[in-house]
């Protein structure tokens, strides 16, 4: 039994130019272009409260990092001072 067509398209599926041309007539529907930009819409209103999401995020890390920095500075600035007036 000869299976060498099986998995393979038929000859003429595939051709770029008839992909564009289905992509064009899909795209002339006013109705699936109208579905498909409010889904893109919706994909990029998710997208930015995500960045906003992950902007805020970072934000607070770098708050956190910035007052424990602040934290350390402000220990061995009084660890410094107690150093100098013991050797006084």
């Amino acid at each position: 039994e000869d299976l060498s067509g099986v998995n393979s398209p038929p000859e003429d599926m595939g051709d770029t130019k008839d992909i564009a041309v289905a992509a064009e007539q899909l795209l002339e529907d006013e109705q699936l272009r109208k579905e498909i930009e409010e889904i893109f819409d919706r994909a990029g209103d998710k997208l930015r409260m995500e960045v906003a999401a992950m902007k805020k995020e970072q934000e607070a890390f770098t708050k956190v990092a910035e007052d424990q920095g602040l934290e350390y500075v402000e220990s061995e600035k009084q660890r410094l001072s107690e150093a100098e007036e013991s050797v006084s």
